[in-house]
């Protein structure tokens, strides 16, 4: 059995820059970190400097994750991607290329709720969550990030 029958398959989009995106399935191994699942994150964040994308006509593309701006995909229902003891901030985000993100990141810092302290400790991808999938955003590629209005208001 190849390895590439090992692993679970989860469909994304892989941005590369605004005008180039990648449709396909991750490879994600069975079992993460931790005894769970592994998340694209979990993916996004190994030290492997590559990932692989089967594409729509079973081509693979093995993709350098530095040159990654994004990655989305949609949670499956029993992925709890909102954590009820972390503190939730919506943010706008903007990457050097000009594309923006708006969603909400999850902090779970002890005694550390503010959205700066999770992007310095944050591998090199950090989830964002929008209303219908998880962006998986490139840290270095972030210009700036705003947290809004409604972040301020002290939602939990």
């Amino acid at each position: 059995m190849s390895d590439w029958a090992r692993t679970r398959r989860v469909a994304a989009e892989v941005v590369i820059r605004v005008d180039e995106r990648l449709v396909g399935e991750l490879h994600l191994q069975p079992v993460g970190g931790e005894g769970t699942v592994e998340q694209p994150l979990d993916l996004l964040n190994r030290p492997e400097g590559f990932l692989a994308l089967t594409l729509k006509d079973s081509a693979v593309r093995l993709v350098s994750k530095e040159q990654v701006t994004a990655v989305a995909f949609e949670p499956a229902p029993a992925e709890a991607w909102e954590r009820p003891l972390a503190q939730r901030h919506t943010v706008r985000v903007k990457m050097v290329d000009g594309q923006e993100f708006k969603g909400q990141i999850y902090v779970e810092l002890p005694g550390s709720p503010r959205p700066i302290d999770f992007l310095n400790v944050a591998g090199p991808f950090f989830s964002l969550s929008a209303p219908e999938r998880v962006w998986c955003l490139n840290r270095h590629r972030v210009l700036w990030v705003q947290p809004l209005e409604e972040s301020l208001r002290g939602s939990a």
